[in-house]
């Protein structure tokens, strides 16, 4: 792997969740898309990486209908990532 970068698993680990939950977010749009190595492999930088697990985290995993109002996300945390 390069170095300074992430893979899928260690995204993972962090917030406990399969890779098909994440790929799936990643469809949606919800987190940033992954970069791909030669072998098509996603591959995250550190501040995706930190903005993945914040956003996972900050939006209860993206569960709809969260009243707590610690853990909903701001105006800024809803865009919606583009999928370029």
């Amino acid at each position: 792997m390069i170095a300074g970068y992430y893979r899928l698993q260690d995204i993972l680990r962090e917030i406990d969740r399969n890779k098909t939950t994440v790929i799936r977010w990643e469809d949606k749009g919800l987190i940033p898309k992954a970069h791909r190595d030669s072998r098509g492999w996603r591959y995250y930088s550190k501040k995706q990486k930190d903005d993945i697990i914040r956003l996972v985290k900050n939006t209860d995993y993206f569960r709809e209908g969260n009243t707590n109002s610690d853990q909903s996300m701001n105006s800024k945390e809803t865009t919606q990532f583009s999928t370029e």
